[in-house]
């Protein structure tokens, strides 16, 4: 971020109330087997919401899992509802299904980049050392309890996939840099990760990193990748490999972040800030749908035939639901409609922690007849620990601030991430 634009962000925040925190919006959306049925689980800036439209959604503060505002929080299901976690201040996290308490495992002292639960049943974290120290590849084969160390990954790793078809295919994407130059690196493991062989990425002079995104569900071999821009302007490119990495090719160019979802018979779809993408032909090519009408496209996901996208529609972040293929949405979640919190005890992490945090989404969202949680039944009125949301967070003031603000909350919200992600480039 430019010096200038930044001073304007803190001149513009300087003067204004310091309650409420930055604008709420999605980054991802998984469905849930659990004990109850299924449920959504849509991962936002301010924490996790679960639920359901016919049973209604709640809401998981940040605080729960100790959480910061500027976090892109990795997240897998384990199985029966539980949650693996990942955040800078808790390290590698374990819910219970209920999503009350959150429970540290793994190495200690460490930053985790990313998890995933492959087809296999066996959970993967992608983890860096806080003290600067090569980062490695760990596995787990009971449900997230213990994990053991596989193989190292380098100084600046990404993301983490594996291939659905073959859960031994795990890619990862790492980066160096040479003087001013990027260097992008995808590593390929055709053993479930204990062994790598390292692809080196062309990055041109706007490129800062690589993202593996996703694998073909039916070819381990085809991978996808998408490079970030320098500046947040430039646009970004969308790659391609059918060889497992050997060679790429731009599948699309379009302003990021780019996200990718699958659908079934050769459909898949790529989001950008300006807009919404189709292939016809498994990623190979994509061409824009004009009518859908979404723009800020920060999540995709498909589910029971239906297109799932977090994004900006008629100027309100949320998320929306496509039954034809992309070419019309309606609302899935709007951020008002989350009227409670998770119903936990008084004295696990949730119930400790989420009470102020709860009270300020309350305001914010101007929810009809929510009680404050200090009344409610069962809520807790302990402040949250330091190092928590609201100790973390960019506030802009208790009720809905003019668009300006926001646009400044939210800029120190990304160069505070970009600081942080520098830290460990």
């Amino acid at each position: 971020m430019p010096r200038t634009a930044l001073f304007l962000a803190l001149f513009a925040l300087s003067s204004v109330d310091a309650r409420a925190h930055a604008p709420p919006y999605a980054t991802g959306i998984g469905f849930h087997v659990t004990p109850a049925g299924e449920r959504s689980m849509i991962r936002t800036n301010r924490g996790l919401i679960v639920g359901s439209r016919e049973q209604g959604f709640r809401l998981v503060c940040n605080d729960a899992f100790r959480a910061s505002l500027a976090e892109k929080v990795p997240v897998a299901e384990l199985g029966g509802g539980g949650l693996l976690v990942g955040t800078y201040a808790g390290g590698l996290l374990r819910s219970d299904a209920a999503l009350c308490d959150f429970d540290a495992v793994g190495p200690a002292e460490v930053s985790p980049v990313d998890v995933v639960r492959g087809a296999d049943g066996l959970v993967r974290a992608l983890l860096l050392p806080l003290d600067g120290s090569d980062g490695g590849l760990f596995e787990s084969a009971d449900g997230g309890a213990s994990f053991e160390r596989l193989a190292p990954v380098g100084t600046a790793p990404t993301a983490l996939v594996t291939a659905p078809s073959d859960p031994e295919r795990v890619y990862v994407s790492t980066n160096t840099t040479e003087g001013s130059q990027s260097i992008g690196h995808v590593l390929v493991s055709r053993d479930g990760g204990r062994h790598f062989t390292e692809r080196v990425l062309e990055l041109d002079a706007t490129e800062l990193r690589t993202y593996v995104l996703a694998v073909d569900a039916s070819n381990p071999a085809r991978l996808f990748v998408r490079t970030e821009s320098r500046d947040g302007i430039a646009p970004e490119r969308l790659l391609l490999s059918e060889d497992a990495g050997a060679t790429f090719r731009a599948a699309l160019t379009a302003q990021g972040p780019i996200t990718l979802a699958f659908g079934d018979a050769g459909e898949a779809w790529a989001g950008s800030a300006t807009g919404l993408y189709r292939s016809r032909d498994r990623g190979a090519t994509f061409e824009p749908l004009e009518n859908a009408a979404l723009t800020r496209i920060s999540c995709l996901a498909v589910h029971g035939g239906q297109l799932y996208a977090c994004a900006l529609s008629s100027l309100e972040l949320g998320v929306l639901v496509s039954p034809d293929a992309g070419t019309t949405f309606r609302w899935f979640l709007r951020f008002p409609e989350v009227t409670a919190r998770a119903t936990c005890p008084k004295t696990s992490d949730e119930g400790a922690s989420c009470a102020l945090a709860f009270e300020d989404w309350s305001l914010e969202q101007l929810v009809p007849g929510a009680a404050p949680p200090s009344t409610a039944p069962g809520a807790a009125a302990e402040a949250p620990e330091a190092g928590g949301d609201r100790a973390s967070g960019c506030r802009i003031g208790a009720s809905k601030q003019p668009g300006i603000l926001e646009l400044a909350c939210t800029a120190l919200v990304v160069l505070w991430g970009a600081h942080r992600r520098k830290r460990h480039a």
